[in-house]
């Protein structure tokens, strides 16, 4: 991908769905010499490790369910990793997932929103991953607004509802 800042929902609705875009998204980091940041919750990560680690050289893995819990501590870790790096890197990041408490999505959904304003001017490329199946309408909705690109089904496209993210209306997502 080009440098420059890139953000993209994966909306996926099982998990072949999901491991042929995480797949991709590895496979083109490697080609491209591109370092990869890779947050998933435990045992997605971990089966993500297990397939494609040994693909990517250089990849870096975090429990989201620990790390990202709590969404704040991630930001600063994804920060840290893009100015590490001279060139171009990527990030996988799964901060939203089924059975988190609406205090917790909201959190996450803000934490996916200040990635575009604190990431703007970086050379990354950002995929997010949601469970389209088994997360809620207004999650969804969440996450079309705070990603400008949506890749679902295989197919990317804008996002219609992306909104500039220190405006984000959060309180008028969950009534």
């Amino acid at each position: 991908m080009d440098a420059g800042f890139v953000h993209e929902a994966l909306m996926y609705r099982d998990e072949s769905e999901f491991d042929a875009a995480m797949r991709e998204f590895l496979l083109a980091a490697a080609a491209a010499g591109e370092p990869v940041l890779v947050a998933l919750p435990g045992a997605r990560l971990e089966r993500v490790r297990r397939r494609l680690a040994n693909e990517v050289p250089e990849v870096r893995f975090e429990d989201a369910e620990r790390l990202g819990r709590n969404p704040s501590r991630l930001l600063p870790v994804i920060e840290e990793w893009v100015r590490s790096h001279d060139g171009p890197v990527r990030v996988v990041s799964e901060v939203v997932w089924p059975g988190r408490s609406y205090a917790e999505t909201v959190e996450a959904l803000r934490h996916e929103a200040l990635l575009n304003h604190a990431l703007a001017d970086s050379a990354v490329t950002v995929l997010s991953p949601f469970d389209a199946e088994h997360l809620d309408e207004a999650t969804l909705a969440g996450a079309e607004m705070t990603h400008p690109t949506v890749l679902e089904g295989g197919q990317r496209r804008t996002s219609a509802s992306y909104r500039d993210p220190l405006a984000m209306p959060f309180g008028e997502l969950w009534p």
